[in-house]
């Protein structure tokens, strides 16, 4: 079900809260509830019973794990990975989620020296990873879609303009694929310049200039650079690259699902809500039904224009508006543990 269908049944509701509260409205006026932040976390009411076994916040946001995004995970050879300590392989045809947040990665291959950095995953963004051993330069590990959680955080914009050296090119790559094991990509960057024009071209200084690009921020680049290495010097990074590209498009539309779903959700919480208690707070029900009702509208004109930041926004603020109630509604009855634990178990349903 669309989430703009359920705007009539939040009309049903306005109409239930106002007739509840009409007596109310006309002895005091209805306070208005300011909300500065938007969380998906209540605080405690205000003065709640100390006895009562009752949690002091809840959330309202429907499929926490739903953000969580597809990482890929490429090594070729007899090369290991590692994610917060356990092995890992996650293939580009069917490749697994991983939490939102900070992460562990440990490379290995025996005789070689490991790589051990952090990455950070972020809502419906795919990662790649494609590590490999080279005769020469040892380990190397690629990312695209996660920042490097370990690395020192850019200054302005990363440049790999030529800088003439004395350095043969061998001894830079080598130097700039050790300094990157360590996550001194300013450091590899500061060896990469050194490069000459001529030896650009080669796979070996591509993906290492990828590493630095995306670890100094500037994903576009390093997607382009691991676009020009080819196949014989990275097996299978053309194929991983291509998997990675159409999750891209697949989690933009899943995201999209994913809010609507959780606004209907919000929705039924609500319609619950209220249908329950507007006899025993019907000030603080018919404050927050007429919100809602304003948001509901909003949120359909956002779904239909296909403006999915703005049903986002809407969202948040309808469970917002969810969870105020909440506050309010126990605040009717702070020492009555049964009513506390009523209204808890009516909104998390």
């Amino acid at each position: 079900m669309r989430g703009s269908a359920k705007v009539w049944a939040v009309a049903a509701v306005v109409a239930l809260a106002a007739t509840a509260s009409l007596a109310v409205v006309l002895k005091a006026k209805l306070r208005a509830r300011a909300v500065e932040t938007v969380t998906a976390i209540a605080p405690p009411p205000r003065h709640p019973a100390s006895s009562c076994a009752v949690p002091k916040a809840v959330t309202v946001r429907a499929l926490p794990e739903a953000d969580d995004p597809p990482v890929i995970l490429w090594a070729v050879g007899e090369v290991r990975l590692f994610v917060d300590d356990a092995p890992a392989f996650s293939a580009p045809d069917a490749p697994r989620h991983f939490k939102v947040g900070e992460h562990a990665l440990r490379v290995e291959s025996a005789g070689a020296e490991s790589i051990r950095t952090r990455f950070q995953l972020d809502p419906f963004t795919p990662a790649l990873f494609h590590a490999q051993r080279d005769e020469r330069l040892g380990l190397s590990l690629v990312r695209l879609g996660s920042a490097c959680a370990s690395c020192a955080q850019p200054m302005d914009l990363v440049k790999l303009d030529i800088e003439p050296s004395e350095v043969r090119t061998p001894a830079l790559l080598e130097s700039a694929a050790a300094a990157l094991r360590r996550d001194e990509w300013t450091r590899a960057a500061s060896f990469l310049r050194g490069v000459p024009a001529a030896d650009r071209g080669a796979g070996a200084f591509r993906r290492l200039a990828s590493v630095v690009y995306a670890d100094g921020l500037q994903p576009e680049l390093a997607r382009s650079e691991l676009a020009e290495v080819p196949e014989k010097q990275s097996p299978d990074l053309a194929n991983v690259l291509a998997k990675w590209d159409a999750l891209q498009a697949q989690e933009k539309s899943r995201r999209a699902q994913v809010v609507r779903a959780r606004w209907n959700k919000v929705t039924e919480r609500f319609q619950g809500l209220i249908g329950r208690f507007n006899t025993e707070a019907p000030g603080p029900t018919a404050t927050a039904s007429r919100r809602l009702a304003e948001l509901s509208s909003g949120f359909e004109r956002a779904q239909d224009k296909g403006d999915s930041l703005e049903e986002e926004r809407l969202l948040a603020a309808a469970e917002q508006t969810l969870l105020g109630a909440v506050v309010d509604i126990r605040a009717a009855r702070p020492e009555d543990c049964d009513f506390q634990a009523a209204v808890i178990a009516k909104v998390m349903q």
